[in-house]
């Protein structure tokens, strides 16, 4: 009996890890997320529950998007572009209130708070989806939105450092009211904010907040923050790459080696004692991992993860703990690439800082040392377990990985993943042929 027991629950328990996984990778919780807040906010009557669902899910997916940032950005270009890109309707505040409220604004007088949000609430009731630029600018406007039920999907907050002794008159008051109002408003909506350095042209840009979005053609299920693992062996460029992809994408860069050095440094481990991924358990790596993932800013901003899993177990760690990725690229490169790119990475013992070129300071180029873990013989014996373990990983995510040659430069190498990032997997246009 005891026997017949056990049996049942080992059973059990793998239906359960089974449901659990179909559920996780065909983002059926992302889906009953997003139903469950848009009954929380239209609250329809209890006879119409039902086909109130039922239309939700017959509609085309869409985003609320809200733009912010300093004034003097073209905010509302990128708003456009964004919307255009998107299919979805701009909604400007600022050329609202000069349409409105001109003579008002062009006597310097203030339009209160109420004003501007029944302004722009009925613009926003106008819509299901929209990109919204220039609001809300206070605290109060950003608590109607909300006592409203009126809520984003994403906060994109655009960052510009300028030079103050360059603003002056109006300007100038206008740079003080945005910094004295924006960290009170974004805190109200902390759960979605995006922070992004607006560093590029406006077009650029606009393509970047797309891709933060990420809104999907292929799935009714709301919007879901970028999840990717970025493998292959050392030297391949992972670093590099996720560095780009997660800027690309508004995500967060998990370096597994970076958190392992981390760990290894709050035990007063040297950097050039550093003990490599590889060396590491399995089960010592997918705690370190998951504790991480868990965190809240890569369950807002999704992550790209950079250099797991590394062996079978790792990777079944990320299936059966829904951390399931939407894609996973391999970076191969060969051997000799990797021996060569790695033979000029030095670390200076002081600080910690890894260099792959000499440093200008004299003082610190003399005391550059070379971790252990570089060493070429090291360096070849890494390289051969991804070999014996990488075909084993990638087979454990068939539906969702792709392999790319790490040789080429690192910004052709980006292009080759974005497109692959972008592009419909046969399992995603299965909803749209189906008519599911």
């Amino acid at each position: 009996m005891a026997a017949q027991q056990g049996g049942a629950d080992s059973t059990g328990a793998g239906f359960v890890a089974k449901t659990e996984e179909h559920l996780e990778s065909h983002e059926v919780y992302d889906l009953l997320g997003g139903l469950l807040k848009k009954l929380i906010i239209h609250q329809p009557p209890g006879d119409e529950i039902i086909q109130f669902l039922i239309d939700e899910l017959q509609k085309k997916p869409g985003a609320c998007v809200i733009i912010m940032g300093p004034p003097g950005i073209q905010k509302s270009a990128i708003a456009k572009l964004v919307s255009e890109g998107l299919s979805l309707p701009h909604i400007n505040c600022g050329a609202l209130l000069k349409s409105k409220f001109g003579s008002t604004i062009a006597a310097g007088e203030y339009v209160g708070d109420d004003d501007v949000w029944k302004l722009v609430s009925g613009e926003l009731k106008k819509n299901d989806s929209w990109v919204l630029s220039g609001f809300p600018r206070t605290r109060v406007q950003a608590r109607l939105m909300q006592s409203n039920t009126c809520l984003p999907d994403k906060f994109i907050l655009l960052h510009s450092y300028k030079n103050e002794a360059n603003i002056h008159g109006v300007e100038q008051v206008k740079e003080h009211l945005y910094w004295r109002n924006i960290f009170g408003t974004v805190e109200l909506f902390e759960n979605v904010v995006c922070q992004l350095p607006c560093d590029a042209a406006v077009p650029e840009m606009a393509k970047i907040i797309e891709r933060v979005v990420s809104l999907r053609a292929f799935s009714n299920a709301p919007l879901r923050p970028m999840r990717a693992c970025i493998v292959g062996p050392v030297g391949a460029g992972r670093s590099t790459q996720s560095e780009l992809l997660a800027r690309a994408y508004g995500a967060v860069h998990v370096d597994v080696e970076a958190l392992l050095l981390e760990q290894q440094e709050h035990y007063n481990m040297s950097r050039q004692d550093y003990v490599p991924v590889e060396e590491v358990s399995n089960e010592e790596l997918c705690k370190i991992v998951g504790q991480r993932l868990r965190q809240a800013d890569c369950l807002r901003k999704g992550w790209i993860l950079d250099g797991f899993p590394k062996t079978l177990e790792q990777a079944r760690f990320l299936r059966s703990s829904n951390f399931t990725p939407s894609r996973v690229v391999h970076l191969t490169v060969e051997e000799a690439v990797s021996l060569q790119r790695l033979s000029g990475r030095m670390v200076d013992p002081v600080t910690g800082h890894v260099y792959y070129a000499a440093p200008a300071a004299v003082a610190v180029r003399q005391r550059l040392v070379k971790a252990k873990a570089d060493q070429p013989e090291k360096v070849k014996s890494r390289f051969q377990e991804h070999v014996e373990n990488a075909e084993n990983v990638l087979n454990e995510f068939s539906w969702i990985k792709t392999t790319i040659r790490g040789n080429a430069p690192a910004p052709s190498v980006c292009e080759q993943i974005m497109d692959f990032f972008e592009r419909p997997l046969p399992r995603e246009t299965t909803q749209q042929e189906t008519g599911k």
